[in-house]
């Protein structure tokens, strides 16, 4: 049995800092924006996993399990591309947004392509397989791309924000 009780108090959260965040004037358009997409991400993520996890405590029909499933494998890195895209912004914030973009773009390929071969699973089994007797098994892309481009997403964000450290401000309010 999956458990989404942490999956709701995760949602409960990340809704109460995406209405503070938009009750609060902005000080930085680019960065308020895209700290704005963070919080929907994450927001969308919870919802697909709390769906997802649904599907698999409750026995869902074989195509309603595929498809939650397939979304939740869709999403999972995604969030770790919109921390990068957040950490950019606020590191380079002196910098044009092409300039950034065109940095990103390179770095965000391989979460499009696990968008396209996550939206594939049910007929490819990439990431995961599900027998007609609802029997899970993980796929050989779950780890690689699944979890690891959390990891690597996760990786550059942390290797850019140390190799930047000195130029970073604290807030002040």
């Amino acid at each position: 049995m999956w458990h989404v009780e942490t999956d709701y108090v995760a949602f409960v959260l990340i809704l109460v800092m995406l209405v503070k965040h938009r009750r609060q004037e902005a000080d930085d358009g680019r960065r308020e924006k895209l700290f704005a997409m963070v919080l929907a991400t994450s927001l969308a993520s919870t919802v697909i996993d709390i769906v997802a996890s649904l599907a698999m405590n409750q026995c869902w029909p074989w195509w309603g399990y595929q498809i939650a499933m397939s979304l939740y494998c869709m999403t999972m890195p995604c969030l770790a591309a919109a921390w990068l895209c957040y950490t950019m912004a606020v590191l380079f914030a002196a910098q044009s947004w092409a300039w950034i973009w065109r940095r990103l773009r390179f770095l965000l390929l391989p979460m499009a392509l696990n968008l396209v071969l996550a939206a594939t699973n049910p007929v490819t089994g990439l990431y995961f397989r599900l027998s007609p007797e609802l029997v899970y098994s993980r796929g050989p892309l779950f780890l690689p791309f699944g979890i690891g481009l959390i990891f690597c997403y996760s990786l550059v964000c942390l290797a850019m924000v140390a190799a930047n450290a000195a130029k970073m401000r604290p807030r002040s309010h």
